[in-house]
């Protein structure tokens, strides 16, 4: 996994379900929302992201915007679920490890 371009590399949709499905699958107690509405909020601020640039509205397809509140909790969350991906997948356990986002 490329991380020198990690928020324009984060899966939205992957990442989106993964927060969610982490705050309603925990051991701790879930939002007041109801999940769909939450993922789906979550998924409006990230997925159909549109600014303003040289006068004009654009949209933004893929990644999370540099600049955007949620793209270092997105990327840390997708980093962290990709770790855990690899080490529950491969069996191998580092000694040290360490991320910064």
């Amino acid at each position: 996994y490329d991380v020198r371009s990690l928020f324009a590399g984060v899966p939205l949709t992957r990442a989106v379900d993964v927060c969610v499905d982490g705050l309603y699958g925990s051991h701790i107690a879930p939002p007041s929302l109801p999940e769909h509405v939450l993922r789906e909020l979550v998924r409006l601020c990230v997925v159909d992201g549109a600014f303003v640039f040289d006068g004009g509205v654009c949209e933004r397809h893929g990644g999370v915007a540099v600049g955007s509140g949620l793209g270092p909790v997105l990327a840390g969350i997708w980093m962290a679920c990709l770790g855990e991906e690899f080490l529950t997948g491969s069996g191998l356990y580092p000694d040290f490890c360490r991320r910064c986002v």
